[in-house]
C-alpha cells in the first residue's frame, strides 16, 4: 500500500498567519494562528497552530513530504525601491522599509528552513508568489479548470492585482499583473483611516457606513483612481502610500484640502463622512467590475473566482454576482491572507503531480467534543447539560442571545455556524443590543442572517446557495419588516444559506425556529469581541460569553446557562 503524501502550507510574513495540511491533495485541516494567541490578524509564526493540527491529525513533521510558503524573496525586497522613488517620503522612510522587508524575508526563510529540517529527509521548502498562492487557494473549494481568477489586495510582494487562467491539476497561469503603487486595497485603507477608522475591522466599518450616504464624491474619486479597460491608475499625489508593512498608507495634504480634515475616531460621523464612504464604495464597485469584465472578455471564461483581501467586500461581490456577464462567482471562505496557507499547499501538491480535491466547507479547524465542553464548563464553575435542538430554538424565540460552538471551527474570518453568536432577527432592538452592549461596535454595522437553502429564495434575492456570506443580496420587500435585525439600511443582507449536508445542527435549528415562529432565519454574527479573533475552544467561548453578557452557550450538544451565574 502506497503511503500518503503529506503537504504542509504555511502562511507567514504578513497578517493572518496560518497553516494547512493536505494528504494526497485532500485538505485535512487548516488553522489560523490568531485563534490561539488571541491577536486579531496575528503576524506571529504559526507554530502553535501547526502543533494543534499535527496533534489532531496524529501526524508529525517527520511525516511531511513537501512544504510551501507564499513569499518570493527577490520580489519582496523590491518594495523599498518603490518607496524610495517617492521623494516626499525621504530617506528615513525608505531605510526603515528596507530593514523591515529584509527582516521579514529572513523570518520566513528561517521558518521554512526549520520546518524542512524536521520533515522527511531531502525536503526543501518551496517559495511562491503571494498572489499565485491566493489564486491557488480557490482550488480548496472549486475545480478551477475553466475559471478566470482575479486576485486583488493591498499588496503581495509588489503586485496589487493579478489575472489568472485556471488549469486542470496544475497551478493557475497568470496572464497579467498590476503593480504598486496602483492598489485598490491601499487606497481603500488610506481613506478608511481618513474617515477615522483604524484596526483590523476598518474596511468592514466603512463598507457598512457607505449605505448611509450618497456617492456625491464619486466623480472626484474617479479622477484620483482612474479606470481604463482592464486597468486603473492611482494619482499618488493624494496619498502617502507605503509598500512596506512598516507603515500604514494614509491620505496626503492634497486629499485633506479637497475632501476635508481627517476625522478623529471620537468625532461624530457627519453626512460628509457618510458620503465619502458611499463614494469610495461605489467607485470600488465600478473598478472591480471593470477589471472582471476585462478578464472574462480576455479569457472567454464566464466562471469567475476572486481571492485576496478586496474579495472580502461583500457589497462589491454582490455587484459582480448580479452582472449578466458572469455565469458563476466563486469566492472561497478564506480570501484573506490566511488562505495563502491553503494556496501554498495546493501549489506544492501540484508540483509533485497530485490532484487537489476541493471541499465545499469552511469547517477545517479543530473539533469541539462534548467531553471537552463539559470539562471547560466545570472548570469555570458552570453546569453543562445536554439539550435538544428544539429546546435551543425555544431559548432563541424567547429573545435569548446564544453563543454557538459546534463541531469543527471555521477557517477564515466569517462565522458560519461553528463559532457564532445567534439570535432572533425579528426585533430591531436585537441589533442594537448586539452592536452596542455585546460587541461594543458601531451602531450602523449590519448583522448577517442565515437561513436554510430551501427557504432562501423566498426571503432574499438569491438564485442559488450562498454558503460563505460572501456577497450582499436584496431582502424581499415582504420580509424586510419581519427580520429588521438583519436588514441593512439599503435593504440588503449578507446572507448565509445552510444545507443539511453543510451543518446538520444549524440546519435543524433553523427548521425548528421556523416552525415555532414562522421565520426560518437567525442572526448569525461572529463569536468574538471588538477587534478580537473568533473563539476557538470551549474555554474561549465561556470567557467571551461571560464578558459579552450572552444568555447562554450551546457547546457541542450541551447548554450552559450564563445568566444563572
Amino acid at each position: 500500500m502506497t503511503a500518503s503524501r503529506i503537504t504542509l502550507g504555511v502562511g507567514y510574513g504578513t497578517h493572518d498567519s496560518a497553516v494547512c495540511l493536505m494528504s494526497d491533495g485532500n485538505i485535512l485541516m487548516a488553522l489560523e494562528q490568531e485563534r490561539l494567541d488571541r491577536v486579531k490578524g496575528s503576524r506571529a509564526a504559526p507554530v502553535a497552530a501547526l502543533e494543534i493540527i499535527l496533534r489532531e491529525t496524529s501526524l508529525t513533521l517527520g511525516d511531511v513530504d513537501s512544504i510551501g510558503l507564499p513569499m518570493r524573496r527577490a520580489a519582496q525586497l523590491t518594495r523599498p525601491v518603490y518607496d524610495s522613488l517617492d521623494f516626499r517620503k525621504g530617506a528615513g522612510w525608505a531605510r526603515k522599509s528596507s530593514i523591515e522587508e529584509i527582516n521579514t524575508t529572513r523570518r520566513v526563510r528561517r521558518l521554512g528552513g526549520s520546518l524542512a529540517a524536521a520533515a522527511k529527509p531531502g525536503t526543501r521548502p518551496q517559495y511562491f508568489r503571494h498572489h499565485d498562492a491566493h489564486a491557488a487557494s480557490v482550488s480548496g473549494v472549486a475545480d478551477t479548470a475553466d475559471m478566470a481568477i482575479l486576485v486583488m489586495d493591498g499588496i503581495g510582494e509588489i503586485d496589487t492585482v493579478s489575472f489568472y487562467i485556471g488549469k486542470r491539476n496544475s497551478a493557475p497561469s497568470c496572464i497579467r499583473r498590476i503593480r504598486y503603487p496602483h492598489s485598490l486595497g491601499k487606497v481603500y485603507g488610506a481613506i478608511c483611516r481618513h474617515l477615522g477608522f483604524f484596526g483590523p475591522s476598518k474596511e468592514g466599518q466603512v463598507m457598512g457606513l457607505a449605505a448611509y450616504g450618497e456617492p456625491t464624491f464619486q466623480e472626484r474619486i474617479a479622477q484620483i483612481v482612474m479606470n481604463f479597460a482592464g486597468d486603473f491608475k492611482v494619482d499618488t499625489s493624494y496619498f502617502r502610500l507605503s509598500a512596506s508593512s512598516a507603515r500604514h498608507s494614509t491620505v496626503s495634504d492634497r486629499f485633506v484640502h479637497e475632501f476635508g480634515p481627517s476625522r478623529h475616531p471620537a468625532e461624530a460621523i457627519s453626512d460628509l463622512h457618510r458620503n465619502l464612504a458611499a463614494s469610495l464604495q461605489a467607485h470600488l464597485n465600478e473598478t472591480v467590475l471593470n477589471l472582471t469584465m476585462w478578464l472574462t472578455e480576455e479569457t472567454g471564461r464566464r466562471r469567475v473566482a476572486l481571492a485576496g483581501g478586496v474579495a472580502l467586500n461583500c457589497v462589491t461581490n454582490g455587484v459582480l454576482a448580479r452582472n449578466d456577464g458572469i455565469d458563476e462567482l466563486v469566492i472561497p471562505p478564506y480570501p484573506h491572507d490566511g488562505g495563502l496557507a491553503i494556496g501554498a499547499a495546493a501549489l506544492c501538491a501540484w508540483n509533485s503531480g497530485q490532484t487537489v480535491h476541493p471541499l465545499s466547507t469552511s469547517r477545517l479547524g479543530p473539533t469541539l467534543t462534548p467531553r471537552s465542553a463539559i470539562s471547560a464548563a466545570e472548570s469555570a464553575g458552570l453546569a453543562a447539560t445536554p439539550i435538544e435542538v428544539s429546546q435551543l430554538a425555544r431559548h432563541l424565540a424567547r429573545g435569548q442571545l446564544i453563543g454557538l460552538v459546534n463541531g469543527r471551527a471555521e477557517f477564515g474570518p466569517r462565522a458560519l455556524g461553528g463559532r457564532s453568536i445567534i439570535a432572533d432577527p425579528r426585533a430591531h432592538q436585537m441589533r442594537l443590543r448586539i452592536n452596542q452592549a455585546v460587541k461594543n461596535r458601531d451602531e450602523f454595522r449590519p448583522l448577517a442572517p442565515c437561513t436554510t437553502v430551501e427557504a432562501a429564495p423566498t426571503i432574499f434575492g438569491l438564485s442559488g446557495p450562498s454558503p460563505y456570506m460572501s456577497r450582499s443580496v436584496s431582502v424581499r420587500s415582504d420580509w424586510v419588516p419581519r427580520i429588521p435585525a438583519v436588514v441593512h439600511t439599503d435593504g440588503t443582507a449578507r446572507v448565509q444559506t445552510v444545507s443539511e449536508d453543510d451543518d446538520p445542527v444549524l440546519y435543524k435549528l433553523l427548521q425548528e425556529f421556523g416552525s415555532l415562529t414562522g421565520c426560518p432565519v437567525l442572526v448569525n454574527t461572529s463569536f468574538n469581541g471588538r477587534d478580537e479573533p473568533l473563539v476557538l475552544s470551549a474555554a474561549d467561548a465561556i470567557a467571551s460569553g461571560l464578558a459579552m453578557g450572552l444568555d447562554g452557550l450551546f457547546l457541542a450538544g450541551n447548554f450552559v446557562d450564563l445568566q444563572w451565574r
